[in-house]
């Protein structure tokens, strides 16, 4: 496993096989996902099949989500990281989209911020791109506290998936 990047208590790194329990934990918690719209995992097989096709789609892309795990103990905790979105989204295809998820038991530690941190760095200081985009649901608002804070802009909002959701936009 190859670390792409880190903070001061994460370290975001490739996606392992091994990662599928903690994927499991953190997508069949309901709580986690309420603002996401990803049925719930409710079988291991489905976390081993969702760590599969991120490992391949880092292979295939050179960019996916990563496992986050804590500097201190190497405890799995969520994932954050960019993805390439090729569907369309709001108008736009082709694009880095910035996320995070964590298990509910790391919430209101800062975790979301230091990642979302981290990959913003990671995307303009190593990938140079230009852009990073960004969803959240409208009634998201630690999400959308988090992305403002790494310094994206809101530009609009639109419906997605039968929800309301920000589009944010970064640049360096």
């Amino acid at each position: 496993m190859k670390i792409i990047c880190e903070s001061p208590r994460l370290i975001l790194r490739e996606f392992i096989p091994a990662d599928a329990p903690g994927v499991f934990a953190l997508d069949s918690n309901p709580a986690v996902l309420q603002f996401i719209g990803s049925p719930v995992l409710t079988d291991i097989t489905q976390a081993e099949a969702l760590v599969a096709r991120i490992i391949a789609e880092r292979a295939e892309r050179g960019v996916a989500r990563l496992a986050v795990v804590l500097k201190s103990n190497q405890t799995f905790i969520g994932w954050a990281g960019l993805k390439l979105m090729t569907e369309e989204v709001n108008g736009h295809c082709d694009f880095h989209d910035l996320g995070y998820r964590f298990l509910q038991s790391h919430w209101g530690q800062g975790y979301g911020f230091e990642a979302a941190q981290a990959t913003w760095d990671y995307a303009f200081d190593q990938l140079g791109l230009e852009r990073v985009y960004a969803v959240a649901r409208t009634n998201h608002v630690v999400s959308q506290k988090i992305l403002r804070k790494v310094g994206m802009v809101s530009k609009n909002e639109f419906e997605w998936c039968g929800e309301r959701h920000v589009w944010f936009e970064g640049r360096r």
